[in-house]
């Protein structure tokens, strides 16, 4: 590993530009304990405000384990086709596949993010293989808001990008609401370095998005509640392709449409509650790409039903269980696949058996959990996890925590039914990949001086039947169940506030060996691609006066992008930092920031083809009324 370096710099000095993100108002009630757990983070709006995090994928950035590529999340060792995203219980990901642009989720209404890392079907089904990403936004926190509340930002940044937003809560009896509107233009054009030297532009990176959402409560009684939701997003944007096989007149556009209802019952007999949600899901994604010998105009328009019932409760003393249905059905109308569609109907439970011991380690906590998928055009799986965890209620708070689980995704649509063209073709015999996770781990945190926190986790993830696109013998590239992976490695991180309120330091870092164990000659012990063996994330904050500094160091080692392991990309270490000020004027908070972000201004590429743009600026301000 290289050495690292962390770059510290002058603090920006500059007075009275009032600034403010919306959430930047919310305090963080989130502990140390909570946030250590050895393979789950905690994110928050203090979080979210510290990176200066515009969207989802800007807020995970810096999460030990977690890399974001293309605006889609991967986890440890598996690609972001294998991560479920989760947004108010409403599951993103789509049978079609390619994993979920967090990229499009805008942070303002974001409350808080959970990342549990490691299979997780046992709960959430296909494609939990490398693990979950839960969001939860604030227009579900019911009794929260203000009588009226009004938060409003404007951004201007570099490559002529403008970000404004508007938010309005209002309460009356038992009647609350949010809503927000977002808007987003760019042209993101900016120059990079190509393989000969030269400084070229990088073109078609425009960008023009529109998201509104809104969520209703009423509460029925003290017991019970009903929450109506929904979301809209469009955006139009260029596709500029990768280095080599540039499409400057290529575009996307989405037109994005979720509907969720849900009522809440916290009482419903004695000890359990009750929740019921059903939402819709309308995806749908243009491409064009007007210019090469044949034209692409294709149109992919994802529809989604679900419904879902839970209850959970104490049944004994020290036994609590959870049980839940879920039904799904996904319909793809495509110009490249056809018409397809999945049924699945799931059902799940848990059970936790607590235990206080006469020892040190004075709660002992044993769950098993097991999940049943019978989907449409599968045979049905049984998807179980055991997790042990012992713990203390001592100020020196320490933790013990062991999951094994077993995970599965089934082949999406693409693999599945890709029309045979001059490149590529789709398999119908594919069979679903199953992963295999072990984890164990201890955490620690102590309120004095400060908060202070460590966790250390050790994990070994294991895939059979990697459904593997490659060339097949007539030239054309096939997905095949062909490819085993072991990956393991240790995840740890660090929290401390020295100064409780004033000075913030956290630091995450991940070691990954991520290996293809096929037995091909030519990939068998190689590094999985884009699968870096090193990655460290620093952030030091100070808070004083209503002013307050970030600086946030990356480091990412080399990481291969053949799987013969003979090109690679080279490491990098950026540093971005934020400087923001916050005072009240006539009843209003306001806040001014400044972020300048790739302070080196390094030319590097997360993604083969794909030049990252270089400094970059960005100039908000505020008002929350």
């Amino acid at each position: 590993m290289k050495r690292i370096t962390i770059i510290t710099f002058i603090v920006f000095f500059f007075v009275g530009m009032p600034t403010f993100n919306a959430l930047i108002a919310q305090q963080d009630t989130v502990s140390v304990s909570e946030r250590m757990r050895t393979s789950e983070t905690v994110l928050t709006t203090e979080d979210f405000r510290r990176i200066g995090a515009e969207n989802v994928g800007d807020a995970l950035r810096n999460i030990t384990g977690v890399y974001v590529r293309d605006g889609r999340i991967s986890l440890r060792d598996v690609a972001s086709d294998k991560v479920v995203i989760i947004l108010d219980g409403q599951r993103l990901n789509l049978a079609t596949g390619g994993g979920v642009e967090v990229a499009t989720l805008p942070i303002d209404n974001v409350e808080r993010i959970e990342v549990l890392r490691g299979g997780a079907s046992a709960r959430y089904g296909a494609d939990a293989v490398g693990g979950v990403i839960i969001i939860s936004t604030r227009g579900r926190q019911h009794g929260e808001q203000k009588i009226v509340n009004v938060n409003t930002r404007l951004t201007r940044a570099s490559f002529n990008t403008t970000i404004a937003s508007l938010q309005l809560s209002n309460s009356y009896n038992r009647f609350s609401y949010l809503a927000s509107y977002g808007l987003t233009e760019t042209t993101n054009d900016f120059k990079y370095t190509d393989p000969e030297g030269n400084r070229v532009r990088y073109i078609n990176n425009d960008l023009t998005s529109h998201h509104g959402y809104f969520s209703g409560n009423y509460t029925i009684s003290e017991n019970s509640s009903v929450t109506l939701a929904g979301d809209y997003y469009w955006a139009e944007y260029g596709a500029p392709g990768r280095i080599g096989q540039l499409t400057p007149k290529a575009r996307l556009e989405n037109d994005n449409i979720s509907i969720n209802a849900s009522y809440k019952n916290t009482a419903l007999f004695k000890d359990f509650d009750f929740n019921f949600q059903a939402y819709m899901l309308f995806f749908n994604l243009k491409y064009d790409q007007p210019e090469g010998i044949v034209p692409i105009h294709s149109l992919h328009e994802n529809d989604v039903v679900s419904i879902e019932t839970s209850q959970s409760g104490t049944l004994l003393n020290n036994l609590s269980i959870a049980y839940g249905y879920s039904f799904r059905r996904d319909d793809l109308k495509s110009t490249d696949v056809g018409k397809r569609f999945r049924n699945n109907h799931a059902v799940y439970g848990n059970a936790t058996y607590r235990l206080t011991l006469p020892f040190y380690f004075e709660n002992l906590a044993l769950t098993p959990a097991l999940r049943y998928d019978h989907p449409s055009d599968f045979d049905a799986e049984l998807s179980p996890k055991i997790s042990l965890e012992l713990s203390n209620n001592k100020p020196l708070s320490i933790g013990l925590q062991a999951h094994v689980t077993r995970s599965y995704r089934a082949p999406t649509f693409n693999d599945l039914y890709w029309p045979r063209d001059s490149f590529a073709e789709g398999n119908p015999d594919l069979s679903p990949e199953m992963g295999y996770n072990y984890d164990a781990g201890f955490s620690i945190s102590y309120a004095a001086f400060g908060d202070i926190g460590l966790s250390l986790n050790y994990f070994v993830n294991k895939l059979d039947d990697l459904i593997l696109w490659a060339p097949d013998y007539d030239g054309l590239w096939r997905p095949k169940n062909i490819a085993k992976t072991d990956a393991r490695g240790i995840e740890a991180a660090f929290r401390w506030s020295p100064i409780k309120d004033h000075i913030s330091i956290n630091t995450d870092y991940m070691y990954l060996d991520a290996k293809d164990v096929s037995g091909d000659r030519t990939t068998h012990n190689k590094f999985l691609i884009y699968r870096p063996q090193h990655k460290v994330d620093v952030t030091l904050g100070i808070q004083y006066m209503g002013v307050e500094l970030n600086i946030i160091n990356q480091y990412v080692s080399r990481r291969y992008i053949n799987a013969a392991n003979t090109r690679w990309l080279d490491p990098y270490n950026i540093v971005n930092t934020n400087v923001s000020y916050s005072f009240r004027l006539w009843q209003m908070n306001m806040m001014t920031r400044f972020e300048l972000n790739n302070f080196t201004d390094l030319d590097y590429m997360a993604i083969d083809g794909s030049p990252e743009p270089g400094r970059l600026y960005r100039i908000t301000i505020g008002i929350n009324y």
